[in-house]
């Protein structure tokens, strides 16, 4: 008998730690909101990689900038990305860059704002970022 309730609390016990490491897991995910940043990279035929805060690219009269979210993993539905004044030409998803706004752009610098909802806890990012800056080569 004596083996079996120190079996049942150590059962207790252990789960327990289990149920609080969960816990502090998710508050740890909860604040990743303060991690994200706004990013972008001018389309070009090249593999683009997204670089956070701005982005250059030069070319023909106009191109394209894609803005997206960086820092946080999109892939469980967690977030609410809300990109802010209504300027995005298209906004989609994909599993490596998350929710993407792209916007034609022409020569000078183009800023996009954009704002992400962490749907398990509330938390609200401040409002993010991302400065495109392009010049013609013509």
């Amino acid at each position: 008998m004596k083996h079996l309730v120190a079996g049942v609390i150590t059962v207790a016990a252990l789960t327990g730690s289990f149920v609080a490491r969960a816990e502090d897991a998710s508050e740890v995910q909860g604040l990743n909101v303060s991690w994200a940043q706004g990013g972008c990279y001018v389309d070009t035929s090249a593999f683009d990689v997204p670089s956070a805060g701005s982005c250059f690219g030069m070319g023909p009269r106009s191109g394209r900038a894609v803005f997206v979210v960086m820092g946080l993993d999109q892939t469980g539905g967690r977030y609410t990305v809300q990109w802010l004044d209504g300027t995005c030409n298209y906004i989609g998803y994909s599993v490596q860059e998350g929710s993407y706004c792209t916007r034609n752009i022409y020569w000078g610098v183009t800023q996009q704002r954009v704002q992400v909802i962490d749907n398990w806890t509330g938390a609200v990012s401040p409002i993010l970022t991302a400065y495109a800056e392009y010049e013609t080569d013509m």
